[in-house]
């Protein structure tokens, strides 16, 4: 039990998902998305051998996700009243369980590879932390070593500004850590990152896949 990828869902509900997105759509053609994306990707990397646990919210949809999802795999319902805290408790619970290596990632991160996820673990040590910046100014993966967990760097964070990257990656040094950087990636929030992503070098794994041709309806493409 080295090491983990924590991947984190929401339960696809029209009008509870990628609501930004929905504001250009619908509800229902966000939803349809994000559930194809969220379960295209962590199918890829299941296939390419990482370890992963779906962390999944809100606490009490884990029969839905697992219906969507499927079997298999651990299931570790997110805690806490921010994302700060939830992403907190999910390194908290997977090092609990035995792991020694933990890297979060988003669900909605199309770009995002196998080896990203790999590499990052590879990468962990009690001195050293791994961060993907995302194109919005975040992160799409962080990851800690169990014997060099910063907690800090989920407290007093403006959840979706455009200066949580760089706070993040100063609270992670303050705390004694380096920090490995992985290569940038962008999630997709609005139609025109999906027209983004789209036309980026990271779409091509996915042509001529169900997720693509969705996307590719959505944006008129």
């Amino acid at each position: 039990m080295n090491g983990c990828v924590l991947f984190f869902v929401r339960n696809p509900v029209p009008g509870k998902v990628k609501t930004r997105l929905a504001a250009d759509t619908s509800d229902r053609t966000a939803c349809d998305l994000y559930r194809l994306m969220a379960s295209s990707v962590l199918q890829r990397l299941e296939e390419d051998g990482v370890e992963t646990a779906v962390c999944y919210t809100p606490e009490d949809a884990r029969p839905q996700v697992v219906d969507w999802l499927g079997p298999g795999r651990a299931y570790i319902s997110q805690k806490g009243p921010d994302l700060g805290r939830r992403m907190e408790n999910a390194f908290r619970e997977i090092f609990f369980m035995g792991y020694r290596k933990a890297v979060l990632v988003g669900s909605d991160i199309p770009g995002i590879t196998s080896e990203d996820c790999l590499s990052a673990l590879e990468a962990l040590s009690p001195k050293r932390a791994v961060l993907g910046p995302a194109g919005d100014g975040g992160y799409y993966m962080i990851g800690f070593h169990r014997d060099g967990f910063v907690p800090q760097a989920f407290s007093g964070m403006k959840w979706g500004g455009h200066n949580v990257f760089g706070s993040t990656y100063e609270t992670i040094q303050r705390g004694g850590l380096s920090v490995s950087l992985k290569p940038r990636h962008m999630d997709v929030d609005t139609l025109n990152d999906l027209r983004e992503f789209i036309k980026s070098a990271d779409s091509a794994a996915w042509k001529g896949t169900p997720f693509m041709e969705r996307a590719r309806t959505i944006t008129g493409s």
